[in-house]
């Protein structure tokens, strides 16, 4: 459930929720957004002369369905998306042509441990917070890349560190707080 404040992702783009509700002449719940880049913006919260929400800057804005609107994953779902989903087939069809995947089934089931991963990617993976208190740490992992995530508490960001104490590198490139 989307309330306000939360960052979101809607259509791979950033955004903070500024409103939630009914727009006039339009049906349904409609969600108010200001993008992290103003440039995707339509407005500042004012439609036909009806104040829905404030934006830093004239034209940050823009009202989407609520339907367009991902809230994000904790930190582990978005691992398991990425990594643990199995691999059904070795056979990957391009065009009319078959190509075999040689030795994707092994890649896959090394892989799908993912607390013994030691380089972990999750660029624009919609990562809003931590994972679960319950998770296991990530003891192997070395490397951890956050880049273009929902983060934006420093606090949420310690919370993960301690999930990964062999941890060398940390990527947080456009990284909102």
């Amino acid at each position: 459930m989307v309330k306000l404040g939360d960052r979101v992702s809607v259509g791979g783009y950033g955004a903070v929720v500024k409103y939630i509700g009914e727009v006039s002449g339009h049906p349904g719940v409609w969600v108010g957004v200001e993008w992290d880049n103003p440039e995707r913006g339509k407005h500042n919260g004012v439609v036909k002369g009806v104040r829905y929400f404030e934006t830093s800057s004239a034209k940050g804005g823009s009202l989407v369905n609520i339907h367009n609107v991902n809230p994000g994953v904790d930190l582990l779902t978005a691992i398991s998306n990425r990594y643990a989903d199995a691999v059904d087939e070795n056979v990957f069809v391009v065009s009319s042509k078959a190509v075999e995947l040689v030795g994707m089934q092994s890649t896959s089931k090394k892989q799908s441990d993912i607390f013994e991963l030691k380089h972990i990617v999750l660029e624009s993976c919609s990562v809003v917070e931590p994972p679960p208190e319950s998770c296991a740490p990530f003891k192997k992992c070395i490397t951890l890349n956050l880049f273009n995530n929902l983060l934006s508490q420093w606090k949420d960001i310690r919370r993960i560190l301690k999930y990964f104490p062999k941890l060398r590198e940390l990527v947080l490139r456009c990284f909102r707080y």
